[in-house]
């Protein structure tokens, strides 16, 4: 399910009427919390009862009693709260470096075999990719026994997204390992095989004196004769310091990548010990049946104020225990769990736009469009430039003074400056620019320096 991004300072009143992304679904679905509506009117019920047929109502419970054992609960449950709430960012970094890790093999990839053909570097994208909708699928999968795994309607959706053939499938199936990493060493051998088509490309180009002293007894660009001489030239083109630098990237990323699913699978085994979690349920129950208790006294005049007192301690108690569980573990359905889809889209979507940009090195030629080189005259730059602020909508133009003694300019959308259109703050930078060191104060140092930001 997707995050609820929201803004605190707006969330002012419209959170007393939100249902989806709090705590109340989730105290829905809690039996001890249907357990205690029950029980608490029943003890009312009964108090009643008693009084009317016997004039003597039940016994009273002390206040400190209920109290102290109240304030333990409170202990555990925050406690309980803070060790989940530490894994559930742990969790979250693990996925943002899977991201991060298959983002810098994109990278490598481009930067390494940018003129490969696509099917080359597509099986250099497909197999990490595969590798991490594989990590994702098993860390929001459950099995019959609570574990983690794939079932086999899970293993068909992995292959109808393409990452993976069928083929690669049925041997990551049969695999005992870890899924996960398997596929990461597919692609490993993928680099490498394109690392020596490289390497042999560029081969014969290259002079004796070039050549590593290895390779001088036998050329690797001619082809072997046998299975041995195969494997030798091999290591000899592989095995120089160039190639072996590169190749050195390709691995250390897929052993971060590992380290990475290797770390949130671990966290996934290793839950809040269940005798913490069993005694935390105990006194939740002995608690609130505690507190149910001591709030009967209140019958006699006001019992609506009891039974709403309770709900209120029965909600808060109970809503911090199930935030705490829903954290423990992020990978599911529930409201706070994290959007692995969105995890995956994203890394897929930075891969390919990366690997697919088409921008090439100028080198000593500067763009028609970049006219000013502030290397040439680094103090005049300093002196001239003007600093574009990112334009919102919904404000208007206007200059305000900053307790740096610079000017503060908003050009939006309708304004005199910018028109009606789109924003274009580049067009309107010159007329504002002027405008602002008019308006700055004589002691603002004299430079004519002005910054433009967002208000």
């Amino acid at each position: 399910m997707p995050v609820f991004i929201y803004n605190a300072a707006v969330e002012r009143y419209t959170f007393i009427f939100r249902w989806r992304h709090t705590v109340l679904p989730m105290i829905a679905k809690d039996p001890i919390f249907w357990l205690m509506v029950v029980l608490h009117p029943c003890l009312i019920y009964y108090q009643a009862l008693l009084e009317t047929t016997t004039g003597t109502p039940l016994p009273s419970l002390d206040w400190k009693a209920s109290s102290t054992i109240g304030a333990l609960l409170t202990f555990f449950v925050i406690f309980y709260g803070g060790q989940c709430y530490g894994r559930y960012f742990e969790a979250y970094g693990s996925c943002v470096g899977l991201g991060a890790a298959l983002g810098e093999w994109a990278y490598l990839v481009r930067a390494h075999f940018g003129a490969f053909s696509p099917a080359v570097k597509w099986n250099l994208l497909r197999l990490m990719l595969g590798a991490l909708e594989i990590e994702f699928a098993i860390l929001g999968g459950t099995d019959d026994s609570g574990g983690k795994s794939l079932n086999d309607d899970e293993w068909a959706t992995i292959q109808r997204h393409g990452f993976l053939s069928g083929k690669e499938v049925a041997t990551l199936q049969r695999y005992r390992g870890a899924k996960s990493f398997l596929p990461t060493v597919w692609a490993l051998s993928e680099a490498r095989a394109a690392l020596k088509a490289k390497l042999q490309r560029i081969a014969p180009k290259m002079k004796d004196t070039e050549m590593p002293a290895s390779n001088l007894a036998q050329p690797v660009f001619k082809k072997p004769q046998s299975l041995a001489a195969e494997h030798h030239a091999e290591n000899a083109l592989l095995h120089t310091p160039a190639a072996m630098l590169v190749f050195e990237d390709f691995e250390k990323c897929v052993l971060r990548f590992k380290g990475h699913c290797g770390q949130a699978e671990a966290l996934m085994r290793m839950p809040v010990p269940y005798a913490y979690f069993h005694v935390l349920k105990l006194l939740l129950i002995i608690s609130l049946s505690m507190t149910s208790y001591a709030l009967v006294e209140l019958e006699n005049h006001f019992p609506i104020v009891s039974y709403v007192v309770f709900m209120l301690i029965c909600t808060i108690m109970l809503g911090l225990q199930n935030i705490a569980v829903a954290m423990s573990d992020p990978f599911g359905s529930d409201d706070l769990d994290f959007d692995l889809d969105a995890f995956l889209k994203s890394a897929f979507d930075n891969a390919i736009a990366l690997v697919t940009d088409q921008h090439a090195s100028l080198h000593d030629r500067l763009p028609s469009d970049v006219a000013e080189n502030p290397l040439l005259d680094s103090e005049r730059a300093r002196r001239g430039r003007t600093w574009a602020g990112f334009v919102s909508n919904g404000a208007s133009a206007g200059l305000r003074r900053s307790s740096t003694a610079a000017i503060d300019l908003s050009v939006l959308p309708g304004s005199a400056l910018c028109g009606t259109g789109p924003p274009q703050p580049a067009r309107a930078l010159p007329a504002v620019a002027a405008a602002a060191r008019q308006a700055l104060p004589s002691d603002a140092g004299g430079d004519g320096y002005v910054r433009l930001w967002e208000p």
